[in-house]
């Protein structure tokens, strides 16, 4: 084999070498966050079974929206998940945001003995358009104010609610 075939076909490798070992590499950076907990409480308690999602108030287009699963005692520590890298980041980047409270698909509440009944959240804490709830997450450890939801916002149905199917 002639010599400058040799370099081609080393160059080649030595080409998709690369190629293999960057084809994950992004030229994206990774969101400035920091640490931001708080706390959601209905009618001054905690409720169990709820989630808690940032939607900036700015927001346009495919944004990062940090979230959170509530904990028992009310609590959550937001993480910000970036669909364009698929990774996820703990804490919110700072700035002003709207505060959407849902429902989780495992929230169930008991009847005295002891079956399963449906809740129901009021929707406009679900709809970043409707909810009245803001949060400001700063630069350093941010604690965030507590989350303030009146009794009215959740409801214990006497049965399950009933299944809405799309058309």
């Amino acid at each position: 084999m002639p010599l400058h075939n040799v370099s081609q076909v080393i160059t080649w490798v030595a080409f998709f070498t690369l190629l293999h070992f960057c084809g994950g590499c992004s030229s994206a950076t990774s969101p400035t966050t920091v640490t931001a907990r708080g706390q959601v409480l209905i009618g001054g308690k905690p409720v169990e079974g709820l989630s808690v999602t940032l939607v900036p108030v700015d927001a346009r287009g495919e944004t990062l929206k940090p979230s959170a699963l509530v904990k028992p005692d009310g609590s959550f520590s937001l993480a910000t998940h970036d669909p364009s890298t698929r990774k996820s980041y703990e804490g919110a980047p700072p700035g002003q945001y709207v505060v959407l409270v849902t429902l989780t698909a495992t929230s169930k509440a008991k009847t005295e003995d002891g079956r399963d009944r449906g809740r129901w959240l009021d929707p406009r804490y679900q709809d970043p358009q409707k909810s009245p709830l803001r949060a400001e997450v700063r630069e350093g450890t941010s604690e965030l104010p507590a989350i303030q939801l009146p009794d009215s916002a959740l409801r214990i149905l006497k049965e399950k609610p009933p299944t809405v199917l799309a058309q």
